[in-house]
């Protein structure tokens, strides 16, 4: 019963993290829309090697334990930390992807995605956190 039930928080917790970080895609590209970035008429209008990018902020945080039973409803002073660490390891992968297909990116861009996302995927975990604790009190997840 409690392998289901961290599975299922660590899958809810994977796509709270991907929108989160969709929407920190979207909004550096509105908030910088003057990058050098070619329009292709895409949802966040970028290249399609950085939309590529967004799949590997999940291996890149499955790689630093974040969705381990440990970390998922850890304190909140133990997992920002490694979250953040998280965070800027995925910002270096689109440095590379951006520098291995020679895609002309601004740097002001990337500040603005690693600010939204920071903030939205921290803000996103601390409200998993809440909410499964609330559950949990409630006993709609079961026994503990």
């Amino acid at each position: 019963m409690m392998a289901r039930r961290s599975l299922f928080i660590a899958g809810v917790t994977a796509l709270v993290d991907l929108m989160t970080v969709t929407v920190s895609y979207a909004a550096a590209r509105a908030a910088w829309p003057w990058h050098r970035l070619p329009d292709l008429g895409l949802l966040p209008s970028m290249n399609p090697f950085l939309l590529a990018t967004i799949p590997c902020w999940l291996v890149v945080f499955f790689a630093f334990g974040l969705y381990s039973h440990k970390y998922l409803l850890d304190a909140k002073a133990t997992i920002i930390p490694r979250l953040l660490n998280a965070v800027i390891a995925s910002i270096f992968v689109i440095i590379v992807v951006a520098f291995a297909f020679n895609i002309d990116m601004h740097r002001g861009w990337v500040v603005v995605l690693w600010v939204v996302a920071t903030v939205l995927v921290v803000m996103g975990r601390l409200v998993i956190r809440e909410l499964t604790q609330r559950l949990n009190q409630a006993h709609w997840l079961g026994p503990a």
